[in-house]
């Protein structure tokens, strides 16, 4: 019985998640991170770890460095890193490092690169809808409580936040994973896809909105786009205001709630340029 429990708990400890760090590479303008309801302005250099809130202000930028990957957050933005955990692979299988960051309000760029050996989960929540990859290239961005998503590579598991979906994603980051998928169903793309996910791939667009329910994939015409950053999401993409799920909370100096009533001038924009799949 003794070696039993001792093999339990040593299985235990060889399949435990372990925490990352996301570290500041640089800052420009007024970049703050919330302490005990107090934001501490930032420098080259911080760590800062899971559930921190970083907000800018007008013209300013900070670049954090997670692992491989780098995520730049644009002027007037509030993100909270959600989730930065290394996970063990099981019976043999690599490792993957999980990051979730919610967008609150702004946006911010994601070049996300896998370390040598280990896969690399990244999804990206807002308050209407949440995108996940294993290695693509797409934008998605926040605009009158509407959420719109334009994949320019690859496929993107995309779907419409519901209070199971969001179970899912706040319990996904614990254990080990197995060996990675290799379908192209929104299940393949993404171990947290619910059942009514979509895969949005190469050349689509679609949109989720709380009144209107989501829109199937249909084709992101290159001239009815707008830049944001290294991606394009359809001009048109934007449908009627929405009600939005709650998000994290903000400090008195913070941008202004995304989520907050009356707020027609909240909007942000998002784009991941990701690297090798798994």
């Amino acid at each position: 019985m003794k070696k039993l429990i001792l093999s339990l708990v040593l299985s235990a400890f060889a399949f435990s998640s372990f925490a990352m760090q996301a570290v500041v590479v640089s800052t420009k303008g007024k970049a703050e991170v919330q302490n005990a309801g107090t934001w501490i302005a930032l420098k080259t250099g911080d760590s800062l770890d899971q559930g921190s809130v970083i907000q800018t202000g007008f013209k300013s930028e900070v670049v954090l460095k997670i692992k491989e990957s780098t995520v730049t957050v644009a002027p007037l933005s509030r993100i909270t890193l959600q989730t930065l955990v290394e996970r063990e692979g099981l019976n043999g299988a690599s490792g993957k490092d999980e990051t979730t960051i919610f967008l609150d309000t702004g946006s911010l760029k994601s070049n996300v690169q896998k370390s040598a050996d280990r896969r690399v989960g990244f999804t990206v929540r807002s308050p209407v809808a949440t995108a996940s990859v294993r290695g693509t290239v797409f934008a998605m961005t926040k605009k009158y409580k509407t959420v719109a998503l334009a994949t320019t590579n690859g496929k993107v598991a995309f779907w419409k936040n519901t209070a199971s979906s969001e179970n899912v994603l706040n319990n996904s980051a614990e254990g080990p994973v197995g060996e990675a998928p290799a379908g192209n169903e929104p299940a393949d793309i993404s171990e947290v896809a619910p059942v009514r996910a979509i895969v949005v791939s190469k050349g689509e667009g679609a949109s989720v909105s709380a009144r209107g329910g989501m829109s199937a994939p249909a084709n992101t015409a290159r001239a009815n786009a707008v830049s944001i950053g290294g991606g394009t999401a359809p001009a048109s993409a934007v449908e009627k205001p929405v009600a939005p799920m709650a998000g994290p909370a903000s400090g008195p100096e913070g941008p202004s709630n995304s989520g907050s009533s009356g707020s027609s001038s909240a909007k942000g924009s998002l784009t991941i340029n990701i690297g090798l799949g798994d």
